[in-house]
């Protein structure tokens, strides 16, 4: 009886160390899964504001083209009439906006830079989790 028994827990344990197995690999595709749906989320977020980082980068570039022609203008100003202490004040202050201006459109081409690669490297995380969970065939993302 008592090797009976000895056989019958052996099985039951075989059993318990499979159980364990699945349940772990439930428990990694559960984290998988959320993973991928927050990713998901992220990058829409992320692809909701592109269209306004665009817009940032319109007006930025329109914003810096203007302010670097009335730094032109004011500097022609000045160089026609350089003894003139308003003018040259004018030029200076001109000239200051037109950097600011610059630096702005610059950040504004750089922040979309940015977003996009952030896009980029969500999209392929996304397609590796779905890949690890069999949703889709993983597919190359450029």
């Amino acid at each position: 009886m008592s090797i009976a028994l000895a056989g019958f827990s052996a099985q039951a344990q075989e059993v318990s160390k499979d159980s364990i197995k699945v349940l772990k690999q439930e428990k990694e595709d559960l984290a998988t899964s959320k993973r991928l749906n927050d990713n998901k989320l992220k990058l829409a977020d992320l692809e909701n504001t592109v269209k306004q980082k665009n817009e940032d980068v319109s007006s930025s570039a329109r914003d810096a083209e203007t302010a670097a022609a009335n730094n032109e203008e004011s500097a022609q100003k000045l160089n026609n009439n350089s003894q003139d202490k308003k003018l040259a004040k004018k030029a200076r202050k001109d000239a200051k906006k037109a950097e600011k201006a610059g630096k702005t459109s610059r950040n504004a081409v750089s922040d979309l830079d940015d977003l996009q690669k952030d896009i980029l490297e969500l999209k392929k995380k996304i397609a590796a989790d779905e890949a690890k969970l069999g949703i889709t065939p993983p597919v190359a993302v450029q």
